[in-house]
C-alpha cells in the first residue's frame, strides 16, 4: 500500500506541476522529490508516475474535447515527421514517454549530486 501511496503522490505532483507550468517542470519535480525522501522516491518510481500523469493529462484531455485533441496530435505528428496513424497516435504514444524520460533523468542527476554531496561530507569527517 505505501509503494501505491508513493505513485499516486508523485503522478499528482508531476500532474499538477506540469499542468500549471512548462514541462520543462517534471525533471525538477523529480530532482525534489529524490532529494526530499529519496528512499520512497526511487528513479523508476518518479518514471512510471510521470508517464501516468501525462497520460491521464491527455486522456482527459482527449475525453474532454477528441476532435481537437485528434487534430492537435495529427499536427503534432506532421511537425515532428511521425506517423499519423490513428490521428497521431504516434505522438499519444510518445508523450507519456517522453514525462518518463524527463522524470528519470532529473531523478538519476539528483541522485548522483546528492551521493556526489555524501561522499564529500564523509571525507570531510574523517580528516583530523
Amino acid at each position: 500500500m505505501r509503494s501505491f501511496t508513493t505513485y499516486v503522490i508523485a503522478a499528482i505532483a508531476f500532474a499538477a506541476g506540469s499542468w500549471l507550468a512548462p514541462w520543462e517542470i517534471v525533471p525538477v519535480i523529480a530532482a525534489l522529490l529524490v532529494l526530499l525522501a529519496p528512499a520512497r522516491f526511487t528513479p523508476f518510481r518518479l518514471t512510471v508516475a510521470a508517464a501516468v500523469a501525462w497520460g491521464g493529462i491527455f486522456g482527459w484531455t482527449a475525453f474532454r474535447a477528441p476532435v481537437e485533441t485528434s487534430a492537435l496530435a495529427r499536427e503534432l505528428a506532421g511537425i515532428v515527421h511521425a506517423p499519423s496513424w490513428g490521428g497521431g497516435g504516434a505522438i499519444v504514444l510518445l508523450t507519456p514517454l517522453l514525462a518518463a524520460l524527463l522524470a528519470w533523468s532529473g531523478a538519476a542527476m539528483a541522485l548522483s549530486v546528492r551521493e556526489r554531496r555524501g561522499r564529500r561530507v564523509a571525507s570531510a569527517q574523517a580528516r583530523p
